[in-house]
């Protein structure tokens, strides 16, 4: 089996959403703050330091409760798996809090095992195409 152009290329972003499990939505934002007021340094070396450019996380409260990531590398998928790989004690502590509030293991996440898929990409200067637009 031949490997498409964004394999070739590394994939630049993923988008993926999974559900926060019932009762855990107020862990979810203390997980946020802790993240964001206690662990931000080491979340930001981490990160940076795996080849990531730029992570964005939502939060979806209709139908369901779900937090929404966005990812962005200049191979995405390589950085997901070096992350993976990784055995710093950060990881150890975002995983396990990750997995409490989604049910879902880091590693088994949509992105992780590539069952997230680009059906639709719209660029102002290259219109749309079924694939990622070149940067």
């Amino acid at each position: 089996m031949s490997r498409s152009a964004d394999e070739e290329q590394g994939v630049r972003s993923v988008a993926y959403a999974l559900p926060i499990l019932p009762g855990m939505t107020e862990r979810g934002l203390r997980f946020l703050e802790e993240l964001i007021e206690n662990r931000g340094e080491a979340f930001h070396r981490q990160r940076r330091d795996l080849g990531f450019r730029r992570i964005k996380v939502f939060r979806q409260s209709y139908p369901a409760e779900m937090v929404v990531l966005y990812l962005e590398a200049d191979d995405v998928h390589d950085s997901i798996h070096r992350r993976a790989a990784s055995q710093h004690d950060f990881e150890e502590w975002f995983e396990h809090e990750f997995e409490e509030l989604t049910g879902v293991h880091v590693d088994d996440a949509p992105a992780h095992s590539r069952q997230v898929e680009l059906v639709f990409d719209w660029h102002k200067e290259h219109g749309v195409s079924r694939k990622h637009h070149p940067v």
